[in-house]
């Protein structure tokens, strides 16, 4: 009697992690559809001048490459900043060929890739160990309306400023750029690195809500304490002693966890930190869907 082979190793990752792969094979690739439009826009430039970009360039790629397959917080934020660039730098060096186009296309699905939920969840789950789950809280709303786009612009003006001044042989431009930018860059990258690490973790003991932009410090909601978990319902009563809400007005479905007694939290504020009770938690998960369901998995009590 024939046994029946379990899957590889390979076939069972990919069945886990599918956006995670797919972002693999389409930045792997990215030099086939993007590296013809830099070849063009860097001929007129000097020999040096040409080693000196593409060096950067494939310093830039081979990076990427590297945090997609390293699944941490820094690695989602590194790949979710540099993403975008490739849409630019195709805008930038566009001449309106069928090469522009395709590169168009691809900097395209790549960028819809690697802003998916499931690339986000994926890559901050491989900090997990042992019983563990993390999931992604969404990004607050108001970020998308002007912090967040900024600090993005100045982030890359400062790590790219300098090297564009050196492809055009303003020496002394270039040196000033990168002397100045570097930093710059540095900190906008440490800022929006914030939005890599607000999670919920999901642990044997209940699950832990990991969020420094709501909270001084993770908060522990036990198993045994949690009353009801699921989605908020229109009409529900809220205690404003003893209420938290760390959604953020984040654009998405909100949950709701009900606590039996009380859990001690430290909120975030610009006075003297205090000890708040809470029995009621709003927070906003990127897959909300997925939240709930891990949640059934391990028994957590659900509205």
């Amino acid at each position: 009697m024939l046994r029946t082979s379990k899957p590889s190793a390979f076939l069972q990752n990919w069945k886990e992690n599918p956006s995670l792969w797919l972002v693999r094979i389409n930045w792997l690739i990215l030099p086939l559809s993007l590296g013809d439009i830099f070849d063009e826009f860097l001929k007129d430039s000097s020999g040096n001048t040409q080693v000196l970009f593409a060096a950067y360039l494939w310093l830039i790629w081979f990076f990427v490459l590297t945090c997609t397959l390293i699944r941490r917080a820094w690695s989602l934020t590194a790949v979710r900043i540099t993403a975008p660039l490739t849409l630019v730098a195709t805008a930038l060096t566009a001449t309106g060929s069928t090469l522009d186009w395709v590169a168009f296309i691809h900097s395209c699905v790549i960028i819809i890739l690697v802003f998916l939920p499931e690339l986000g969840n994926s890559l901050v789950d491989g900090l997990s160990y042992g019983n563990e789950r993390r999931l992604l809280l969404r990004c607050p709303s108001a970020l998308y309306l002007g912090p967040l786009p900024l600090a993005w612009v100045v982030t890359v003006s400062g790590a790219w400023l300098g090297p564009i001044f050196l492809v055009n042989g303003q020496w002394l431009f270039g040196s000033i750029s990168i002397f100045f930018g570097i930093p710059i860059a540095a900190a906008g990258i440490r800022s929006m690195h914030q939005l890599s690490k607000r999670w919920i973790i999901f642990v044997p003991n209940g699950f832990v809500l990991h969020d420094l932009l709501s909270t001084r410090e993770p908060f522990l909601i036990r198993r045994a304490d949690l009353s009801s978990l699921g989605a908020i319902k229109t009409g529900d009563s809220l205690d404003s002693e003893g209420f938290l809400d760390i959604s953020q007005n984040a654009l998405g479905a909100v949950l709701q966890a009900s606590i039996d007694g009380e859990v001690e939290v430290v909120p975030q504020s610009r006075q003297i930190a205090e000890v708040k009770l809470v029995k009621q938690v709003f927070f906003c998960p990127t897959r909300p869907g997925a939240a709930l369901k891990e949640a059934a998995n391990r028994n957590l009590p659900r509205l």
